[in-house]
């Protein structure tokens, strides 16, 4: 390749360069609305996600804290004073 080669190949690239030549207002505007939903997309199932990882983490805990509450300290009650007909 010479260097006439080389100039012919930059006098049409430079032939078919516009600067004012870009993407329409249109696609702009459909691009724009795709990158946007797919972006909503990912940060609801970025939240589902997480809002299921608290959910499995409170339940774990609550069941640790049955586990260790249970045998109850206190006794139930051996009468049952809190009905009227039982009261004397």
């Amino acid at each position: 390749m010479d260097l006439s080669d080389i100039e012919k190949r930059i006098t049409t690239l430079a032939k078919n360069f516009s600067p004012n030549k870009g993407p329409s207002v249109g696609t702009l505007l459909v691009l724009g609305a795709i990158v946007s939903g797919g972006l909503f997309a990912a940060s609801l199932i970025r939240h589902a996600n997480k809002n299921r990882g608290v959910a499995r983490r409170v339940d774990s805990l609550r069941d640790k804290t049955l586990k260790d509450s249970f045998p109850a300290s206190d006794p139930p009650a051996s009468q049952f004073f809190d009905i009227p007909v039982n009261r004397q």
